[in-house]
């Protein structure tokens, strides 16, 4: 019997609940800004914008004017008014808006190439014993990549920054 299954399965189900609480936590509060705190809050993120005429525009931020917050629309429910490409959206209209959750792929890309080291090294290890592929060679071959992948996932989702929602404060001074 390989005891090397079992701890395998044990480390992965230990990294797995370690994280949990940096993937799956939730901040239910809504951040709460003046217009003038906005940029260094959106710089450089992916928002969501509902309007009051019931339109959502989601985009990448851009800047904030005295008047109007700028995004490069990449999706909205209303493209005959909100067509994709960069919009300002009156300040008026802009009371509340989400941050998208933004994960990166580099843990991923890790993990599969380590992965895919691993089930290299092993192939090649495994080569000497004969030419066929069996099931349990197969599966070594598979499950490193696998493995590398999900560990990347779950890599991914720890470092991201999570969604928020954002209220902006109405009036009271500009820019």
């Amino acid at each position: 019997m390989n005891r090397t299954k079992p701890s395998a399965a044990a480390g992965l189900a230990v990294v797995a609940f370690l994280t949990s609480n940096l993937i799956f936590a939730k901040s239910d509060d809504p951040l709460t800004l003046r217009w003038a705190e906005l940029h260094s809050v959106l710089k450089g993120r992916h928002i969501a914008v509902p309007l009051g005429n019931g339109a959502v525009v989601e985009g990448n931020y851009s800047s904030v004017e005295v008047g109007a917050l700028v995004i490069e629309v990449t999706k909205s429910n209303n493209s005959v008014r909100h067509p994709k490409g960069m919009t300002s959206l009156p300040r008026t209209e802009v009371t509340q808006l989400t941050i998208k959750r933004h994960a990166g792929v580099k843990g991923r890309v890790i993990g599969l190439l380590v992965g895919g080291a691993i089930a290299g090294l092993v192939s090649l290890a495994g080569s000497s014993e004969g030419t066929g592929i069996s099931g349990e060679k197969a599966g070594a071959i598979v499950a490193p990549i696998g493995v590398g992948f999900g560990l990347g996932w779950l890599l991914d989702l720890a470092g991201s920054r999570p969604k928020k929602a954002v209220r902006v404060l109405p009036g009271e001074g500009s820019q």
